[in-house]
């Protein structure tokens, strides 16, 4: 029995179905729901209720006035403060160039956390 696809058929499907799986990658995470908004974000994103839990979950351990990695403290407000004036606090968690990458170890904080830290900052970080 012959070959279905004729001279050079069968090298010419073959290569399409190669091209066609190429095409098929996966994204990661924030390349592919980049557009998608944080349901659970509100505008009363407070320091009592999410900044300081989340402080204390992912960056007191290393930075605190035992322990003061990289010379930072973020155990109180006053102390948070100084890391967002001076940018390295939202630099370091959005992992952009130029800053140390937090939670170092760890895994990335995830959008939705780091648009609601983007939030209160942008609200003026009260101590609420």
């Amino acid at each position: 029995m012959g070959n279905p696809f004729g001279d050079g058929g069968f090298i010419a499907l073959f290569c399409c179905g190669v091209l066609l799986l190429a095409g098929c990658t996966f994204d990661n995470e924030e390349s592919v729901f980049k557009d998608v908004v944080c349901p659970e974000i509100s505008d009363a994103v407070t320091y009592s209720d999410f900044i300081k839990p989340l402080l204390e979950k992912r960056c007191v351990d290393c930075h605190n006035s035992v322990l003061s990695s990289g010379n930072v403290n973020m155990e109180t407000h006053a102390r948070l403060k100084v890391y967002i004036e001076d940018g390295s606090f939202f630099g370091a968690i959005r992992h952009l160039p130029g800053f140390n990458p937090m939670p170092q170890g760890d895994s990335k904080l995830s959008n939705c956390d780091i648009e609601k830290i983007e939030n209160w900052i942008d609200s003026g970080y009260p101590e609420n």
